[in-house]
């Protein structure tokens, strides 16, 4: 590393191996919970896209809605505070049709149940 580097200048050396391992070994905690949520976000785009929901009943725009939808509620939901996730939690459980929806509000507003 170099003297600036070591010194805490935000200029950065690149690096050299190329490898995933040695980039991650770089990258600051903030960096690293940035990209996760960017590939989260990318990857319930695409599973929100293939659902089938038809909000506008033309094909195209149904799939970039419920993708355009699904990576802003990973988003947002990143930089929320617990309490905001806990209401949304409640109002999906309370508003939700389907069991499945419901199950999933009480875990998140009650917690996962507790092992034995």
């Amino acid at each position: 590393m170099s003297a600036a580097g070591s010194a805490g200048s935000a200029v950065r050396e690149p690096v050299s191996s190329g490898s995933l391992a040695a980039l991650a070994l770089r990258l600051t905690r903030a960096e690293v919970e940035t990209l996760i949520v960017g590939v989260l976000a990318a990857a319930s785009a695409l599973l929100a896209g293939r659902v089938g929901a038809a909000p506008t009943g033309a094909r195209p725009t149904d799939v970039a809605l419920a993708g355009l939808l699904g990576a802003a509620v990973v988003a947002v939901g990143s930089r929320a505070s617990p309490l905001a996730l806990a209401v949304g939690a409640a109002v999906a459980t309370v508003a939700g049709e389907g069991g499945a929806l419901r199950a999933a509000g009480l875990v998140a507003v009650l917690g996962p149940p507790a092992s034995p």
